[in-house]
């Protein structure tokens, strides 16, 4: 066999691990998974993938037995395609498994249960005060520009992961102020993008509802390291 047939043959093989975690790259919020870590995991996926369709392959029609790894040794052996099929399924049921322990930061809760970690999984501060351990963040809040004396006040709609140079928010229903005097106010609008440098504002937190500010507190989560 040529080496290109065994490269078309092994990317046959790995197709369900390919197409779980390219699931996961797409829907994933905490961070960009390089090229190295995408190709293990699609390894390891695709080994998960079989190996969990090996107690139901009895049931499915087309399948006597799984031939994955012995297809994958000996180049002799002809894939089963509807094997690569099911296992595909599976790759997307699993993915978006994945992507709901990732987002929702569920596997840092469980070790943090276990007493594994104390880490959240946050890639930096901000990503853990603003995506509240995957949860989100809907909270009103304030973004004050001290350099121009501006106050925004809204509800968070969307924002940035990175924040290497600029924070990046977009907030509904936004009444801006004055810093000095916050009573001031300068206009309101439905939605604005902001773009901030990180070293020039300051947010605080309100909980709200339609705009009011509510006097509960939001409850405060000790303090842990962030990755």
């Amino acid at each position: 066999m040529e080496l290109s047939d065994l490269v078309i043959r092994i990317i046959i093989l790995l197709l369900p691990g390919f197409i779980c975690m390219s699931l996961i790259r797409l829907l994933i919020s905490k961070r960009n998974i390089d090229n190295r870590e995408y190709i293990i995991y699609t390894i390891i996926l695709s080994f998960t993938c079989y190996l969990s369709l090996h107690p139901i392959s009895k049931w499915l029609p087309k399948i006597s037995k799984i031939t994955f790894f012995d297809a994958l040794l000996d180049t002799n052996i002809a894939i089963n395609k509807y094997e690569v099929f099911y296992a595909s399924i599976i790759a997307l049921v699993l993915g978006i498994i994945l992507t709901i322990f990732v987002n929702k930061g569920l596997f840092y809760w469980l070790f943090r249960k276990a007493r594994i970690t104390n880490r959240t999984g946050a890639t930096s501060v901000w990503t853990e005060f603003i995506d509240d351990n995957g949860k989100g963040f809907e909270d009103y809040v304030y973004v004050v520009d001290f350099e121009n004396d501006i106050v925004y006040g809204g509800q968070v709609l969307n924002y940035s992961n990175d924040t290497k140079d600029n924070i990046e928010l977009v907030l509904l229903n936004v009444i801006v102020t004055t810093n000095s005097n916050r009573n001031k106010i300068i206009r309101e609008m439905k939605k604005v993008y902001l773009k901030l440098p990180t070293d020039k504002i300051y947010i605080e937190v309100r909980g709200a509802v339609d705009g009011k500010e509510n006097t509960k507190k939001r409850s405060k989560s000790k303090s842990s390291k962030t990755e």
